[in-house]
């Protein structure tokens, strides 16, 4: 790119940035993108994994989709009250 070329892409560059600054609502969705961005790029300092939770997360089935380990082998059975003979309704509900 020449100089001769340059000079009206910068120029366009200035008058597209003044438009975008008068606007408010822009300049305040440009902070949320870019704190959103440095967020991501700190994530690992921001909120580092606990060593401790090593013990509580299942590392070996983590990759697997929902539903073909977790449903069916996993310890917990967060789905047990669910079935035959389970509560079908919540108690002290107002209808």
């Amino acid at each position: 790119m020449s100089v001769v070329a340059a000079a009206p892409a910068r120029e366009n560059l200035r008058r597209t940035w003044y438009a975008f600054s008068r606007n408010g609502g822009s300049l305040f969705g440009l902070g949320i993108v870019v704190v959103v961005v440095l967020l991501t790029a700190f994530a690992p300092w921001v909120t580092p994994f606990p060593r401790h939770a090593r013990a509580f997360t299942d590392f070996e089935h983590a990759s697997l989709p929902p539903g073909s380990f977790a449903l069916y082998h996993h310890r917990a059975q967060p789905f047990r009250a669910v079935g035959p003979g389970a509560p079908t309704r919540l108690e002290g509900s107002c209808s």
